[in-house]
């Protein structure tokens, strides 16, 4: 291979690499909401709401204690679909079937990158469970047919630390065992709960971690007895308030009860989702605060003072936060000296309306043609009946909004993929 053709195939690689979507980032939000919306002595918590999701930017939004469809309607149209956007989904709300706890879990969803095709409801002696089934977007899927699935659940547990409570906390786990016996647990599985736990040797927080069909696990390996202790100090959720307010709890930052665990496969490379657990984070604990409370003063050396506003009207937990890394199945490219030879292919760029295409090519036939975004997702495609030679196609991108895109034909039958990246400007 000559010295330009191995430069001309890094280039290519690199572009897979980039457009292609290997691998993404996903950043998971789980956020005790204190009874949005029939709490609402706090005006406009949804505009409260997004200076925090606007900060953090989550791909998925996990919620407890939403009281209506009304709510996840203002929580869609107001904290995440801002400034003209319209990315982000909501699964369907349902009232909570379990009792006539008016409190119900939500998941929210940027569907750019997840699509949901499945919810469930499993029914406790308290609160729902949610359940959501989504799948990762990937360009390639049509190639591998591999698609990459995700289990959500929502839960808020029995609070409160007497014998009952601890007992029925146990029991609302059981109702989500028995559930779950039946469920794929080669898929990845995410539990994001207000627990109400007060220490990992609780009977309820054993069944999560040692008895369940996925084996759920806390990312960040952090067992102990959380409450009051101040080795916990930078992970403790509750309570951001010294006094209390808006019906939340007070007396300071000195309990775990909000959580993300999940299953096994994802923390020991058997999934293709993996927890980034240096990125699992109490957002807004700045670890230095213990029995303290948001307000005047509180220092984050990250956060803004406006988002710990947010934090402090809005709830009386912490949000919980962290990324997850998503490995996508090896598209089927094969740029090769040969393949060099049969395509020879060039992209307009910056591109004009209508978009020129030129292909050299040494082998008549069809071709599959599409346009990427940056996500990996489809923006036009189509067939391309092409002959020996040089030749060009030219296409319209009058819908295509400013940003950079990749233009790719695919041989499917042979597995030859070639990409080129082009910009539309405003």
């Amino acid at each position: 291979m000559s010295k330009t053709l191995r430069l001309i195939t890094l280039a290519l690689l690199l572009i897979s690499n980039c457009y292609g979507q290997n691998s993404a980032t996903c950043t998971v939000m789980f956020y005790n909401l204190l009874g949005y919306s029939t709490n609402n002595c706090v005006v406009s918590r949804a505009d409260t709401l997004k200076v925090i999701v606007q900060h953090i930017l989550p791909d998925i939004l996990i919620v407890c204690e939403l009281t209506d469809s009304a709510a996840a309607k203002a929580i869609l149209q107001t904290s995440l679909n801002v400034n003209g956007g319209n990315s982000y989904q909501a699964a369907a709300f349902v009232p909570n079937g379990s009792s006539s706890n008016n409190l119900q879990g939500m998941l929210f969803y940027d569907s750019t990158k997840f699509v949901l095709v499945e919810q469930n409801v499993i029914h406790t002696s308290l609160r729902d469970i949610n359940h959501y089934r989504v799948y990762a977007i990937d360009s390639g899927l049509a190639s591998h047919q591999d698609t990459l699935f995700l289990n959500l659940y929502a839960a808020h547990l029995k609070a409160s630390d007497d014998a009952g409570s601890i007992a029925q906390r146990k029991e609302e786990v059981d109702f989500l065992r028995a559930w779950m016996v039946n469920r794929p647990m080669g898929e990845s599985h995410l539990f994001a709960a207000d627990l109400n736990i007060y220490e990992c040797a609780e009977p309820a927080y054993v069944s999560l971690t040692d008895s369940f069909p996925c084996d759920f696990e806390d990312p960040i390996q952090a067992c102990g007895s959380w409450n009051n202790n101040p080795d916990y100090a930078s992970i403790h959720t509750q309570s951001t308030r010294c006094n209390q307010f808006c019906g939340g709890a007070s007396g300071g930052v000195d309990d775990r009860f909000d959580q993300i665990l999940v299953s096994k496969n994802m923390t020991d490379g058997s999934s293709r989702f993996q927890a980034d657990t240096a990125s699992y984070q109490a957002f807004g604990n700045s670890g230095t605060t213990f029995n303290s409370c948001l307000g005047s003063p509180w220092y984050h050396p990250t956060i803004p003072p406006s988002v710990i506003s947010a934090l402090y009207y809005m709830s009386d937990h912490f949000p919980v936060v962290m990324d997850l890394e998503i490995t996508f199945p090896a598209l089927p490219i094969a740029i090769s000296d040969a393949d060099a030879s049969i395509w020879k292919l060039g992209v307009q760029n910056p591109a004009q309306d209508p978009l020129r295409v030129f292909l050299t090519s040494e082998m008549s036939g069809s071709l599959d043609w599409e346009i990427l975004t940056i996500w990996g997702m489809v923006a036009a495609s189509g067939k391309w009946e092409i002959h020996a030679g040089a030749q060009q196609m030219q296409l319209s991108i009058q819908g295509l909004a400013a940003g950079m895109y990749v233009f790719r034909v695919l041989d499917v039958p042979n597995s030859r993929v070639i990409s080129r990246p082009f910009h539309v400007g405003q």
